[in-house]
């Protein structure tokens, strides 16, 4: 037989979301620098990279935990120069090629619905009303995740040894408080 040793399960976890908005910003900031933080250790001697994780180890490596904090700049870059040119495209640079402002502007305003609906569907699906409706702040998320990328970078570049702490047990601190 050809079956496969991984599944998924379906269930959900009972792990807390931060719940405090300073609290995710610095437990965002932290994981990007983090992430950022590992490829630059494992790029120092990209030779070796290549031949401890072979070609297509290393590309993974690259695209996932390069590209992750990576994306969150281009897409503020995109939006910006996007809105840019929706509002006033005369301000923007010569050059830009009106194609690849027409497919930036397809993909914030597709992109951002298919991910709001990504996420508002399943939410519907189990009659999750007030989480559904909160699918539509993903593109807010994006933003927020983009602040954090640049942050990020400003204590890799300024503070390298300095790793933000956050709160944990947020949810469980309010409802024994209320009780």
């Amino acid at each position: 037989t050809n079956r496969s040793p991984i599944a998924v399960i379906d269930s959900s976890t009972p792990e807390e979301a931060n719940s405090m908005f300073s609290n995710w910003f610095r437990q965002r900031t932290r994981w990007l620098k983090g992430y950022i933080q590992t490829v630059i250790v494992h790029l120092r001697y990209p030779r070796n990279a290549f031949l401890d994780l072979s070609g297509k180890g290393l590309f993974s490596f690259i695209f996932f935990v390069l590209g992750t904090p990576l994306a969150h700049l281009l897409n503020l870059v995109f939006w910006v120069i996007t809105i840019f040119w929706l509002f006033d495209m005369y301000s923007l640079p010569a050059g830009i090629p009106e194609a690849l402002l027409l497919a930036g502007f397809i993909s914030l305003v597709l992109g951002n619905a298919l991910f709001v609906l990504l996420h508002a569907v399943p939410m519907l699906m189990r009659k999750e009303w007030a989480i559904a409706f909160a699918a539509i702040f993903v593109p807010v998320y994006w933003l927020m995740m983009s602040a954090a990328t640049i942050r990020a970078i400003f204590q890799l570049v300024f503070s390298p040894h300095y790793w933000e702490k956050t709160a944990h047990g947020l949810a469980l601190k309010k409802s024994l408080s209320q009780s």
